[in-house]
């Protein structure tokens, strides 16, 4: 019996150290255990606020871009930096507290001026749980935004050239932005050169009434054959098939499009990101070329396309005996031999896709930049 009972009491002794044992390792699980809870819930935490500076950075910077190119965008009062500090005061991030700078990433910073602009935040976040470590961690976010051109079109361009010029230069035959007659027929005495150009493998002709081949584009950079020859009647019926949808009579661009006088530019009325040419039929992407290559080409020569622009179809149709014009709508496609006319404007626009280094004339493009 006594050393059944010895074994008894050793027994128990043994299972009362088990159970201090035990309330050792819940009392280290519990530890690890609000470890990480504090870790996930305060990671969360760190997360959200940087996806919320981020967002906030993105669109100041985008903001910003919209201003671009300014030879005077370091300065804090320019309008990118005003722009760029506004978008951060509406998405709850302190402008004072956020350092906004301007590179040139493809221009020159003189002339036409800062290209990028970049925004970068940065605030403590108050820690929860594991306030028990540290009160509070730091959160940064940085975004960039860029202006440039449009670097490659995979739309159906009107194969028609435009010469990159300053807007003071008297020698090209055309204001930007303002109704010109851009075609006269055969026998107003045009010969040779006139601007078109052969830019995909099917004939001018099927280009210039917007039957371009599937699958083609234009590259920006790359070199292109001009196209001779005496066009006559035959170019204002190819104009026709490419604008034939159009209800007649035909609206004016104000319909289309809002102007903004500061920056020179049109915006669709459909809102960013609407297609120009879906739009309609009378807005088409014309390539842009160098002036004194465009001047100094005489017959057949290759030129290089620097930008797209877009051109506006004001008018098609024939020029009456009496000084009175006939638009080419209310007249079943008729056009008077010898009398055909085209007016139209190159416009200034926005626009999305792939671009390159900022033209002028070109349409615009303003994106973030990683």
């Amino acid at each position: 019996m006594d050393r059944l009972r010895r074994m008894l009491e050793l027994a128990g002794r043994l299972r009362r150290g088990e159970e201090g044992q035990v309330l050792v390792l819940v009392a280290i699980m519990l530890v690890v255990l609000v470890g990480f809870t504090a870790m996930v819930v305060d990671w969360g935490r760190l997360h959200e606020e940087r996806r919320y500076q981020q967002n906030a950075a993105d669109a100041a910077a985008l903001a910003g871009a919209r201003e671009l190119p300014d030879p005077n965008c370091p300065n804090p009062g320019s309008g990118a930096q005003r722009m760029a500090r506004e978008y951060l005061a509406k998405n709850g991030i302190d402008p004072s507290a956020a350092t906004i700078t301007c590179e040139a990433t493809f221009t020159n910073a003189s002339d036409p001026g800062y290209d990028t602009i970049r925004v970068s935040t940065q605030r403590n976040t108050d820690m929860t749980l594991a306030s028990i470590w540290f009160d509070n961690r730091p959160v940064a976010a940085e975004a960039k935004g860029i202006v440039g051109s449009l670097g490659y079109i995979d739309e159906c361009m009107l194969p028609l050239a435009v010469m990159d010029s300053d807007p003071t230069d008297t020698s090209v035959p055309w204001v930007w932005g303002e109704v010109q007659t851009m075609k006269e027929s055969a026998s107003e005495g045009w010969s040779g050169n006139r601007g078109g150009m052969d830019l995909y493998s099917a004939q001018f002709f099927d280009v210039l009434a917007g039957r371009c081949p599937p699958k083609e584009g234009v590259y920006i950079g790359s070199d292109y054959p001009s196209q001779t020859g005496d066009w006559g009647n035959r170019f204002f019926k190819a104009i026709e098939e490419r604008v034939g949808s159009e209800p007649c009579p035909w609206v004016p661009l104000e319909d289309y499009a809002t102007y903004d006088p500061a920056s020179d530019t049109w915006s669709p009325k459909g809102g960013a990101g609407t297609n120009w040419t879906e739009l309609s039929p009378r807005f088409a992407y014309v390539p842009i070329v160098d002036k004194e290559d465009y001047l100094s080409c005489h017959g057949t020569c290759n030129l290089t396309v620097y930008g797209p622009a877009m051109f506006f179809i004001d008018f098609v149709g024939t020029e009456n005996d009496d000084g009175s014009e006939s638009a080419i709508c209310s007249t079943g496609g008729k056009i008077s031999p010898g009398k055909g006319i085209l007016k139209g404007r190159y416009i200034k626009v926005e626009d999305l896709g792939l671009f390159t280094k900022y033209s002028v004339y070109g349409t615009k493009v303003e994106r973030l930049w990683r």
